[in-house]
């Protein structure tokens, strides 16, 4: 059985952040971490996460990463043999017959379809950049109150910039060293 927080005047509940449960103005605080990189309808859970919060609330979300960093490919990118294997920012100039091609040619010791799968079948996925995500954010009722980017430890400068010009996606160079944000939003 699993360990259970167990805090005087707290209750930890696991909800849809698309469909949270409870009444209007019901919360002070709504905090999450690496949820926003997996929310396809972005506005949609911002606007309900507005509709629980009181005035004055705040929500904190730390995300990491956003699909413009290094390893925005969410296949195990804490694994430095994945990290080995497949490229950096590949994600963003490969497409899938491209990426699998790679992995074949270069022997790779990971599970291909797998890699294929997270990376650019999954659902849950927003595949949004941080540019895209913060402007979702600031257009949101919710009004920033600060956002702090985290820097991307493994950003290389020319890696990124050939990227960015083999993109698939509308990326911007100056958002490529930025990995995740710490982000609080208040209800005003």
């Amino acid at each position: 059985m699993p360990e259970v927080l167990a805090l005087e005047n707290v209750r930890v509940l696991r909800v849809n952040a698309q469909d949270i449960l409870f009444r209007d103005n019901y919360f002070d605080f709504v905090f999450s971490v690496a949820l926003m990189e997996h929310i396809p309808k972005l506005k949609e859970c911002l606007s309900e996460v507005y509709r629980v919060l009181s005035k004055n609330g705040h929500y904190y979300f730390a995300q990491a990463p956003f699909w413009s960093c290094t390893k925005g490919h969410h296949y195990k990118h804490w694994v430095k043999e994945v990290m080995d294997q497949i490229p950096l920012y590949s994600h963003i100039y490969f497409t899938k017959d491209q990426m699998r091609k790679y992995l074949e040619d270069t022997k790779a010791t990971l599970n291909i379809d797998e890699v294929i799968f997270r990376i650019y079948d999954r659902i849950d996925l927003s595949r949004m950049t941080r540019n895209e995500t913060k402007d979702i954010v600031a257009q949101s009722p919710l009004k920033i109150k600060s956002w702090k980017d985290n820097p991307d430890s493994l950003y290389d400068e020319e890696k990124a910039q050939e990227a960015v010009e083999k993109s698939l996606y509308e990326v911007a160079f100056e958002e490529m060293w930025i990995v995740g944000a710490d982000v609080v939003l208040i209800k005003q």
